[in-house]
């Protein structure tokens, strides 16, 4: 086994491909990171993430700050960056404002219904639609128009309020 200097970051392309990250990142100990040489050298080939190909890839040593990596290329696309040492998080997605529990939607939509006025009208795009009306819709049942726009309507339907095309 080479040293803790090649096991990281001198690797043939072939052994960093499909990986999501830099291999540098999180992975050594105090002291292997005290047995790394103290600078790189712009030609060398490093392990970095790159976000063209979203994976951890070789990339070229192309400039350098001192002794710090300023730019990376990807030895498999030639995308040219700032080093990366890991693939962004994942976002996690929040509820939107306004939005509750399926209970809370539910019982405001029973409380817009009692308050509804008018017949129910079958939704189409090409109808106009005030605040109040009840409106029944194919996939998503009877709803109540909860706001108006041009040329959209907010419906609040049993399990949550959409945003509907309308001829306002």
């Amino acid at each position: 086994m080479g040293t803790v200097w090649q096991k990281y970051t001198r690797q043939p392309p072939e052994a960093l491909q499909g990986q999501t990250g830099c291999a540098l990142a999180g992975t050594m100990s105090q002291h292997e990171e005290r047995d790394m040489p103290a600078h790189y050298m712009v030609g060398e080939t490093v392990a970095s993430y790159c976000p063209q190909c979203q994976a951890g890839l070789p990339h070229t040593i192309v400039d350098m700050k001192g002794e710090k990596i300023a730019q990376v290329t990807c030895t498999t696309c030639g995308y040219t960056d700032k080093p990366h040492a890991a693939a962004p998080k994942a976002r996690v997605s929040r509820t939107k404002k306004g939005e509750g529990s399926p209970q809370a939607v539910a019982a405001l939509w029973e409380a817009k219904m009692a308050a509804a006025r008018g017949p129910e009208r079958v939704y189409t795009r090409a109808a106009t639609y005030g605040i109040g009306d009840i409106v029944c819709h194919e996939q998503f049942g009877t709803g109540v128009v909860l706001k108006l726009a041009s040329h959209k309507c907010t419906v609040l339907f049993k399990d949550q309020a959409r945003l509907m095309a309308a001829a306002n």
